[in-house]
């Protein structure tokens, strides 16, 4: 008799991931407090197509005596009736002076996206399809974006920075290029604890004390030369993806100039998990593998 494991039913889940920054940032509490001002905020964010509008739905804390072990939630989203969406079969027409009902808490056709955070590394780990349904990684990072943008946030907590995590196989392949003319570096402020002892608290302290928010660090190659870029400058650039941007222009297979760009390349993970699995327990496990935990710096 063949092992009922394996006559399980199993399905892939497709993952990405952001790195969150707020600024000032004092402890991860920061980032515990911005997910509750979400939920407590009820932000409903369009997303720029049909009438679909995203919310924060829930948070679930894995230990709930110390939120900075982390969490999983779930986005929701909805279509947001209007009375233009409907029709009056008597005229053809939009009735007119006409308005829906419906209390503001009641949402037509929810969608779930599920979603963990650790505060120590401030990463999103989420879920862009399930067996429900599909999401954009940029309908979810404008969502933050949105949020980070709005007056209400800024008043509480100054500023902050989303970006979406890239493939960590193609940066390198961009890095490794030995055919680069030019690459650029394009940091927005940074947490030390991204780039722990390769530059410390250089670049933060660097940005911070001139009250600038970002800075570009180019290499061009020398005339009839190839970039050579040495391990330190690589792993400056695997930190850089993280937090803003690396573009590259190098040679291609037919000597011509080529353009290219981290933002090209998000990370876009598929994961094999059998059905019966709880949704905590496949974000525990996937954040792990994306992310695996280590000794955060203190700041």
């Amino acid at each position: 008799m063949k092992n009922e494991k394996f006559l399980e039913k199993q399905r892939t889940y497709i993952y990405t991931g952001y790195n969150l920054t707020l600024h000032p940032h004092h402890t991860p509490q920061i980032y515990v407090d911005f997910f509750e001002f979400i939920f407590k905020q009820k932000f409903f964010i369009p997303t720029g197509y049909r009438t679909y509008h995203l919310a924060l739905h829930e948070i679930n804390y894995f230990d709930k005596d110390n939120k900075l072990k982390g969490f999983y939630g779930a986005l929701v989203r909805y279509e947001n009736l209007l009375p233009t969406q409907f029709i009056d079969l008597n005229t053809g027409k939009t009735p007119e002076n006409w308005s829906l009902d419906i209390a503001s808490n009641i949402k037509y056709k929810p969608t779930f996206f599920y979603f963990s955070f650790y505060p120590e590394n401030h990463k999103i780990i989420f879920e862009l399809e399930n067996e429900k349904s599909t999401i954009s990684y940029n309908v979810v990072l404008n969502f933050f974006k949105k949020i980070l943008s709005t007056p209400k946030f800024k008043e509480i907590f100054n500023s902050g920075e989303i970006h979406t995590l890239t493939s960590k196989k193609k940066v390198r392949s961009i890095l490794k290029n030995r055919k680069l003319k030019r690459i650029e570096f394009l940091v927005t402020r940074p947490n030390p604890d991204i780039f722990g002892d390769l530059v410390d608290e250089a670049i933060t302290e660097y940005l911070e004390d001139q009250k600038a928010k970002n800075m570009t660090i180019s290499l061009t190659a020398q005339d009839g030369e190839y970039l050579n870029l040495q391990q330190n400058t690589e792993k400056f650039g695997m930190a850089a993806a993280e937090n803003g941007e690396v573009r590259a222009i190098f040679e291609n297979a037919n000597q011509r100039s080529e353009e290219i760009s981290t933002k090209a390349f998000p990370l876009n993970h598929p994961q094999l998990f059998q059905k019966s699995i709880t949704i905590e327990n496949r974000l525990k496990f996937i954040s792990e593998k994306l992310i695996p935990t280590r000794q955060i710096k203190k700041v």
